[in-house]
């Protein structure tokens, strides 16, 4: 398959649609999680109040990063708190080192061992903001980061503090029980047990193909295989789903500066975040 400069595909990915007219987004469900003493809470906190609820993995990257992003920007914005949900398959020291390296502390920190949470608010990809409302609506949702996922998250807030008219996310449904098979995966893939991680990954592609991180997941996979072919199809096939994500702009820098093309590689350095977990790739591309 050949790589597009200028994919035109249909978005996936969360895109912000206009209220007005439309029926509200029903309430979300009522979930009960476990803070790191194991004392049990609704995960929605603060009734009466709009608050951000954080799914995220204290284990990857992204997520990290995710979670000191978002806590820095809800602290300016005192009357909307943040609630950080992490699977229960991490530990409470895990949990509590990785929060410890943000500057500004995140707000309560919650275990769902049974992703509950997930399953209800349907959460797929790790990290994912919701921005809920002070009526328990979700009004955003998103599932990238970068300065266009903060932004979103600001305008939200900045919306039900009455600075401008709110906007409601629209919420793709999302295939069941994916988000933990992706994450054995990624478990697997840490520990060396590649073949059965790839064996996952390539299922999930298979019976939900529209499942974008398990395409990312798997291309930067072949990348470390060197099988350049095969991670193309990945990232093309993540590029089609979310022509806006920028995850996988190191994987294709590497790709293109293999091939020899140079000014593709160069448009995919610079759309590339500097906080990915694989910008290492190119780093080692201007050495």
């Amino acid at each position: 398959m050949k790589l597009t400069s200028t994919p035109t595909f249909i978005v996936l990915a969360v895109t912000l649609a206009a209220s007005q007219g439309r029926d509200e987004a029903p309430p979300v469900p009522e979930v009960r999680v476990t803070d790191l003493t194991g004392t049990p809470h609704s995960l929605l906190a603060s009734p009466g109040r709009a608050q951000v609820v954080l799914f995220w993995q204290p284990d990857h990257a992204r997520a990290r990063s995710a979670l000191c992003e978002v806590s820095r920007l809800t602290v300016a914005n005192q009357d909307t708190p943040l609630v950080a949900v992490v699977p229960g398959v991490y530990g409470r020291a895990e949990i509590e080192q990785a929060a410890a390296a943000c500057t500004v502390k995140p707000g309560v920190l919650f275990l769902d061992a049974g992703r509950e949470a997930f399953s209800a608010l349907r959460v797929v990809a790790l990290p994912t903001a919701l921005v809920i409302d002070s009526e328990n609506r979700i009004r955003l949702r998103v599932a990238s980061f970068g300065s266009e996922a903060l932004n979103q998250l600001q305008e939200a807030l900045d919306a039900m503090q009455g600075r401008k008219p709110l906007q409601k996310a629209a919420i793709p449904s999302e295939p069941p029980g994916a988000v933990s098979r992706l994450e054995m995966a990624r478990r697997l893939l840490k520990l060396g047990m590649v073949e059965k991680a790839e064996d996952i990954l390539t299922a999930l592609t298979k019976e939900h193909p529209g499942f974008r991180p398990a395409w990312v997941t798997l291309g930067y996979q072949r990348i470390a295989e060197e099988n350049l072919a095969e991670a193309g199809i990945c990232f093309e096939t993540a590029l089609n789903l979310n022509p806006g994500a920028v995850d996988v702009a190191p994987g294709l820098a590497w790709i293109w500066t293999k091939r020899g093309d140079r000014q593709q590689a160069a448009r995919w350095v610079r759309a590339a975040d500097r906080r990915d977990p694989y910008y290492s790739l190119i780093e080692r591309l201007v050495q």
